[in-house]
Order: structure tokens, then sequence, then C-alpha cells
């Protein structure tokens, strides 16, 4: 391994066993948002849902990437600051809101939405655990980067009316940059599989905005 890869891995395993047992409420958070956006959407469901994907993003920016990785690996600082600003991005559209966490009636956005979240949140720990990337190294929605960042992309989906473009592009650049760099130069194969999901999701946004507006041109 390079040395970089070992002293991700090293302080990847450090994290989660120095936080345990932080994992479970991150984990159980986040399905709690997408469950109250399916089961009760309104007003309640947007505002505490989007806070509580602000908690995980900016967790990770502090927790994670600043506290953890940085000492270590300089280049988290640059991703500390990605995930602090989507989690302020979020929080903001929690007090004057621009999209809900309704998901929408279209069955093109939930089947994505829903395989976008799959990939993210279930498909790629497991993958990371079959290549030998099991406990204290799994990844987990709401305190893993990769993670939360492909389950948010998910709930963007959802969303309506479309979430804003850079709302959208800082979990999508994080994912798809970070996922094929890891899978390339440090052959982390199932890196590739949030990258996958976040090159689904921006597709399919970028896709429904363009399609929204030849709809909407006379």
């Amino acid at each position: 391994m390079f040395p970089a890869v070992e002293l991700y891995a090293a302080a990847v395993a450090g994290y989660n066993q120095a936080i345990w047992p932080a994992q479970v409420a991150g984990g159980v958070l986040c399905a709690a948002v997408v469950l109250w956006a399916f089961a009760a959407p309104g007003k309640w469901a947007d505002a505490v849902g989007k806070t509580a994907l602000n908690l995980c993003w900016l967790w990770v920016a502090v927790v994670f990437f600043t506290l953890r990785l940085a000492p270590d690996l300089k280049w988290a600082y640059g991703a500390a600051l990605v995930f602090a600003v989507e989690g302020t991005l979020l929080m903001y559209d929690a007090a004057a809101p621009t999209f809900t966490l309704r998901p929408r009636a279209a069955r093109g956005a939930l089947v994505v939405g829903a395989l976008v979240v799959a990939l993210g949140a279930i498909v790629y720990p497991v993958a990371a655990a079959a290549a030998g990337r099991g406990w204290p190294h799994t990844p987990v929605a709401g305190t893993a980067p990769a993670a939360t960042a492909a389950l948010t992309l998910g709930i963007l989906v959802w969303s309506r009316p479309a979430a804003r473009v850079h709302v959208v592009a800082l979990p999508a650049l994080y994912v798809i940059g970070f996922g094929v760099y890891a899978g390339t130069a440090f052959k982390l194969y199932e890196e590739f599989i949030p990258a996958a999901a976040g090159g689904l999701a921006l597709a399919y946004l970028v896709a429904a905005r363009r399609l929204g507006r030849g709809r909407r041109s006379p």
C-alpha cells in the first residue's frame, strides 16, 4: 500500500473506534430523515431533515476531516471546507426553504433516488467489508464522508422542486472526485461505488432540470 493509503486507513479505523457508538446514531438519524420524508412529508419533516443532514455534514467536516485526518493528510482541510459549506447550505435551506424533502411522484426520481441511497448507504459498506475493509474501517452514512454524501444526493434526487445547483454540486464533487482518485491511484475499488452513485444522481438531476426548462419554454 502507498503511505497515504496506510495513513488514511489507520485514521479511519482510529476514528471509528474513537466515536463508537456514534455511527449507530448517525445511521439511525439518516434512516429517520428518509422514512419521515416518505411517511409524513411536510414543513417539520423538511426542517428537521435538513437540520439532521446539516449536523452529519458538519460532524464529518470537523470530527473526521479536521480533527482526525488533517494532522496527517493536509488535503483533508479542503474536504472539510466542502463538507462545512454543504452543511451550512442545508441549514440555511432549513430556515429559508428553496426545496422540500417531499418525494416526487415521478417514478424515475423515486427509482434513481432509491438506487443512489442504496449504493451509498448499503452496497458501499458491504463492498468495503468484502474487500477487507470491515470494522473498524466500515463507512457508515451519517459519520463517514462518501456514504453521507451519496445518501444526501439520493435525498436531493427525491426533493421537489429540484435542489439548487450548488447544493447538489458539492456532494457530487466529493464522491466523484475522491472515488475516482482513490479507486485508480490507491486501488480502493469500492470507492467507485459512491462515485457511481454521485454520477448517477448528478446526471439525473441535470437531465431533469433541462427537461423542465424545455417544457416551460414557448
